[in-house]
């Protein structure tokens, strides 16, 4: 009906733009001209889309509507999942160093007057030594600046070795180790030895806390005892006293220093994947997603840092990013942000558990951990580099990390779902396929609708639909559909996870099929509904135990996940074209534009003619209205122009269309009426139907069948030459 009334108008609006051959200033006019012919099936009207055709050429009227979709992008929603470390520097380390200073025999000598010159002049003989009391040393350069210029120092520890090769026991020695006077003078470390027989050695270690030490140092033996020897020895000059200072562990607080390589913070976490509920997943495959870096740093040295996902892999090579933050000046906080593209990494879930296939001990516990669910393993080294450029650092510089993964999307995820029950509804379906529908009745001689849930989940569904009805909004009249498989609980196979065509998986499905016999799904369609109301339990992994634990899941995982896989359900209406029609009434409403010619004619006023061959076994009353821009009526073109139907007969017990029937629609279009077609914006198309069999019995369409129509103007103009 659409398809042929914007036929009929555009030929209207074309004969009235239609200029004469002018021969005088001003005359009447009268045309009498055919203006279309044409013909109209079914396909025309409904639209071939939605029309199919039976091996007896009738008709049918299929339509597809999906009622609920749920796919993994709704099940395996993934909050960002990071982790933050922030850490001043935990530990710096400065390296060894050591002075050896030597006290000989023949220096001690020479301080000893007569006695010490009759030391030097045994040299090679024998003589029995006298004790020697208040030996000092002069002040022994410690010089730091090789590594150091100054430190606060944390922790730390000289050590002394006192060599004895004297022939004599030093019974006494006192030691002292201060910063140069250039520094201010202060003692470092002070203490005293135990005897130390000649030919023997001890070690003194002096701790070096919360000391302030200097580049340039100075140590001392300040008193130096020993006892006489017990007859005469062998003298040789060069036996001595040896004093080796080691500064060693140096763990400052602050330094202006050379710093050797070093890792300043080592940190491995396992992070737990939030959002996951009950789900135990041991296995993720990344559709898209990023690894953002994010950090800040007041350290004023280059920090190289090394962050690994050792738990995902691409090709079988775990994630990992080496790259450096530059120095902060001093009291500025530096900061970068790093985003790295994760699309198709295969995440291993199992945590710590991944240590054993690794063969790394990646928390340093002494043991390789078990395996559990929903967890990576992170891990980030900051480390500084040496130079041979002396920077200062201290344990109040900082360095914060906010590291992991955002926007993730999984294209596939193994392991165990949950057992939950998703409750979707009350959910209502917006219906297009009776959009046009008015009032009055259709008796349909059969309705067959396929009511199909497809599950391509890895699991099994047991799926429970409930209250779905059939509503027209415009009667507001609602039927509930009545079905002994509907009304029950539908369970469903878990999907293969084999493809199949363009799927990623082989799709378990089941068909409830529906007719007038086991239904009212007659009814439910007769109802016209514009919408379709359903509420519906859809309860994941009917068949697992609800006590199933991570170890029987990472040992043989009972689910698996697609993205954009997931459960379907669609409604399969097809409608035989084989109908009793009781007033069914049609309204469309269509845009609409006339503007006027410019040429030198003015319309007085003409009659219309739709000529019709109608080939359909059902009669029409069609009405038009124009319409404003507010959908409110300006004016009928006509109203009630009568169609009749087809003639039929019962031909081997089928209502069959023999012959079709002519008839004419004829309307006067006056002046008035074809200036409001002018100021009309919207048409309103109103059709009635009606079958022409009787009421009690159906009749078919068939693909042949057609309306023909002609439409002739009989109109008058003034012309006028300008």
């Amino acid at each position: 009906m659409r398809a042929l009334l914007f036929l009929f108008l555009a030929v209207l609006l074309l004969s009235v733009g239609c200029r004469k051959d002018l021969s005088s200033s001003s005359w009447d006019a009268h045309e009498i001209t055919p203006l279309i012919k044409s013909s109209l099936s079914l396909d025309n009207l409904l639209g071939s889309d939605i029309v199919s055709k039976n091996p007896d050429n009738s008709l049918n009227v299929v339509y597809k509507q999906t009622l609920y979709s749920a796919n993994t992008d709704s099940m395996l929603k993934f909050k960002d999942t990071t982790f933050s470390y922030g850490t001043s520097l935990q530990s710096l380390i400065l390296s060894d160093d050591s002075v050896v200073h030597a006290i000989t025999l023949g220096m001690i000598a020479r301080g000893q007057g007569p006695a010490g010159s009759l030391i030097l002049a045994f040299q090679g003989n024998s003589l029995a030594l006298p004790a020697f009391n208040n030996v000092s040393s002069s002040d022994i350069a410690v010089d730091g600046g090789a590594f150091f210029q100054s430190m606060d120092v944390l922790s730390g520890f000289m050590d002394i070795t006192i060599k004895n090769t004297l022939p004599v026991d030093i019974s006494t020695l006192d030691f002292l180790l201060r910063n140069d006077d250039s520094f201010g003078g202060g003692t470092i470390a002070s203490g005293n030895f135990p005897p130390i027989p000649a030919g023997t050695t001890q070690v003194v270690s002096f701790p070096l806390d919360g000391k302030k030490v200097y580049s340039k140092m100075l140590g001392k033996i300040v008193t130096l005892n020993t006892d006489a020897s017990a007859g005469p020895v062998l003298i040789d000059t060069n036996n001595a006293v040896t004093a080796v200072i080691k500064i060693r562990d140096l763990k400052p607080k602050t330094a202006t220093a050379f710093f050797p390589d070093q890792d300043v913070f080592d940190q491995t976490e396992g992070i737990r994947l939030s959002a996951l509920s009950e789900m135990m997943l041991s296995e993720i495959r990344v559709k898209s997603g990023d690894v953002k870096v994010e950090v800040f740093s007041s350290i004023r040295d280059t920090i190289f840092f090394h962050y690994e996902i050792p738990s995902a892999t691409l090709a079988g090579v775990p994630f990992e990013v080496d790259t450096f933050v530059p120095p902060a000046a001093v009291g500025q906080t530096v900061s970068f942000l790093y985003t790295f593209p994760f699309k198709d990494y295969i995440i291993n879930l199992k945590g710590f558990g991944i240590e054993a296939g690794l063969g790394k001990d990646l928390n340093k516990n002494s043991f390789y951990d078990p395996d559990t669910v929903n967890t990576l393993v992170q891990i980030l080294v900051g480390s500084i580099k040496g130079k041979n450029q002396m920077v200062t650092l201290a344990l109040g510089d900082t360095f914060y990390v906010n590291a992991g993964l955002v926007s993730v999307v999984p294209e596939y995820a193994v392991g165990y779902i949950g057992d939950d029950t998703l409750h979707v509804g009350p959910a209502t379906v917006d219906i297009n396929m009776f959009d046009k529908y008015v009032s009055g009745d259709l008796d349909l001689e059969q309705v067959k609708v396929n009511f199909e849930v497809k599950n391509g989940f890895g699991a099994k569904l047991a799926v429970n639909a409930k209250n779905i009805s059939s509503e027209n909004t415009k009667t507001s009249n609602s039927v509930v559909l009545s079905n002994a498989e509907m009304n029950s609980t539908i369970l469903l196979d878990k999907a293969l996870d084999i493809p199949l065509g363009d799927s990623k998986v082989t799709v378990s499905d089941k068909i409830i099929a529906l007719d007038k016999s086991n239904s009212n799904i007659k009814q439910f369609i007769e109802n016209f509904p514009d919408q379709v109301k359903y509420e519906m339990d859809v309860a994941l992994n009917p068949d697992v135990p609800s006590n199933i634990d991570f170890h029987t899941v990472l040992s043989t995982p009972p689910n698996f996940v697609y993205n954009s896989t997931g459960l379907d359900a669609t409604m399969n209406i097809e409608i035989p074209l084989s109908m009793i029609a009781n007033d069914l009434k049609l309204a469309d409403t269509v845009d609409f534009s006339l503007t006027k010619s410019d040429q030198s004619e003015n319309f007085k006023g003409g009659k219309f003619h739709l000529l019709t061959k109608n080939g359909f076994p059902f009669s029409t009353n069609v009405t038009i209205y124009m319409l404003d821009a507010a959908n409110n009526k300006i004016d009928s073109l006509f109203t009630n122009g009568l169609i009749p139907a087809a003639a039929l007969s019962k031909l081997s017990g089928e209502w069959k269309v023999i012959e079709k029937t002519s008839s004419q629609i004829s309307f006067d279009v006056p002046v008035s009426k074809m200036e409001n077609l002018f100021s009309a914006k919207k048409l309103l198309l109103i059709a009635d139907f009606n079958t022409a069999q009787p009421n009690t019995e159906y009749a078919k369409v068939y693909s042949d069948y057609a309306i023909e129509f002609l439409l002739t103007g009989d109109f008058d103009f003034r012309v006028t030459l300008k």
